[in-house]
């Protein structure tokens, strides 16, 4: 519900070059994954779940998975710059 009421009090600065990150290693971050399966989005903007580490390697919602918190961070400083 949480990601659900972001996008929807978003709406207005979300753009067809946005893209929304949700990042996690839990089974509740798995909801939020498949929440922004379901989100419309204007065309263009894209959803891309990234699963850290093991727990939700393999998951259907899951978009890009990563094997430790470092490789993310050095993902996000480089999404960053």
């Amino acid at each position: 519900m949480a990601v659900k009421k972001i996008v929807e009090d978003y709406t207005d600065k979300i753009t067809a070059k946005t893209n929304i990150y949700v990042l996690g290693d839990t089974g509740s971050d798995y909801k939020a994954m498949e929440a922004m399966k379901t989100v419309d989005l204007p065309s263009g903007a894209r959803s891309i779940n990234l699963a850290i580490g093991d727990e939700l390697a393999g998951q259907p919602a899951v978009d890009v998975e990563r094997s430790s918190y470092h490789v993310v961070a050095e993902l996000l400083n480089r999404l960053a710059t």
